[in-house]
């Protein structure tokens, strides 16, 4: 419970911005990256991995957000901070949690987007933000 509040409040957070400014303020991710630290060393509750010796089950739960990072430096269309956070979310939350909650995120985006573009709101080239739909599927999950 403490953890999913703590998601949804630094989520919010980053999604406000992200709506508003079209970035993520770059103290916020280290504020985000501390946290996961913090949790990673002392153990906290809402840290699920045992370290070392479950440290190759994170590997599968990175992958969200490689893929995220690597679509932005293709791309170039996607941010590299929606990357940042699904690896921060990815260290806190178990594997099939974060595989789920980046595939919920996703569909939602898509299905976002089919609505706004059949009603002639959007054009192919506007820029949607993802992180109010990462906030929304970790909300549903």
């Amino acid at each position: 419970m403490i953890r999913k509040i703590f998601l949804l409040s630094y989520l919010g957070v980053l999604s406000v911005w992200d709506i508003k400014e079209k970035k993520v303020p770059l103290l916020i991710l280290l504020a985000g990256w501390g946290i996961v630290l913090y949790s990673v060393v002392t153990k906290t509750p809402w840290n699920t991995w045992s370290w070392p010796g479950e440290a190759f089950r994170l590997l599968p739960a990175l992958l969200p957000g490689f893929i995220l990072l690597i679509a932005a430096k293709i791309t170039g269309k996607v941010g590299s901070a929606d990357g940042m956070v699904l690896l921060q979310l990815s260290m806190l939350m178990e594997y099939p949690a974060c595989v789920l909650l980046f595939w919920v995120s996703i569909l939602l985006v898509f299905a976002f987007c089919v609505v706004m573009f059949l009603s002639r709101r959007v054009h192919k080239n506007s820029r949607v933000p993802y992180l109010p739909f990462l906030l929304a599927s970790c909300f549903i999950l």
